[in-house]
């Protein structure tokens, strides 16, 4: 969920280089380190590892990773992927999320430590807000990728509706369909249902 809630210190590091107007004419001095504190942001979200004991955060377009009891976060994708709306897998392991890397938003899945990263869907379509089954072998997450009366790709008439992924085999399987747009899923903690958010309207 997105919040705008002052997060605890995120230290970041950046390396800058001071170039002053005679830069052309003179060599460019070394580089500086300057140390930022960063106590808050918005438009982002952050979610609980299920051990309680790290956040994941999106922030500034990448991927972070900080301890809940507050710190030093990491970096562990890189800026230009546009992140957003990261998700834990049930053991703790792996990092799902969205990102914009190319042309459309996928799903990918990192491990916590930023190694593995992979785009597990793709396609001229968006796909959003990836959220684990229980049991760690499905990914529910919403698109645009089918029309609101068919399952062809291909075709779309716009609105999002609920998919799941299941990440052994790759296949997507359609959850909900109809004019209205459904996104944001999330498992019960059985693995029975699906509960998502819609705009449709009650006859």
């Amino acid at each position: 969920m997105r919040t705008h809630r002052p997060l605890r210190t995120v230290a970041l590091v950046i390396a800058m280089l001071a170039l002053p107007p005679f830069a052309l004419r003179a060599q460019a001095p070394a580089a500086a380190t300057i140390r930022l504190t960063l106590n808050e942001g918005t438009s982002m979200a952050a979610a609980l590892s299920p051990d309680g004991r790290t956040i994941a955060i999106d922030l500034l377009g990448a991927l972070w990773v900080m301890p809940a009891a507050g710190g030093t976060a990491k970096r562990i994708t890189e800026e230009t992927m546009d992140v957003r709306m990261p998700a834990w897998s049930p053991d703790g392991a792996r990092i799902a999320f969205q990102a914009y890397r190319s042309s459309t938003w996928q799903i990918w899945t990192v491990n916590a430590d930023g190694s593995d990263l992979r785009a597990v869907t793709n396609g001229p379509f968006d796909d959003r807000e990836p959220h684990w089954s229980p049991d760690g072998t499905r990914i529910a997450f919403s698109s645009d990728r089918g029309g609101a009366h068919t399952d062809a790709p291909g075709e779309s008439d716009g609105n999002y509706d609920v998919w799941l992924l299941t990440l052994s085999t790759g296949d997507v399987a359609r959850v909900t369909r109809g004019p209205a747009n459904e996104f944001m899923p999330a498992w019960s903690p059985d693995g029975r249902k699906i509960a998502f958010v819609s705009d449709r309207r009650e006859k």
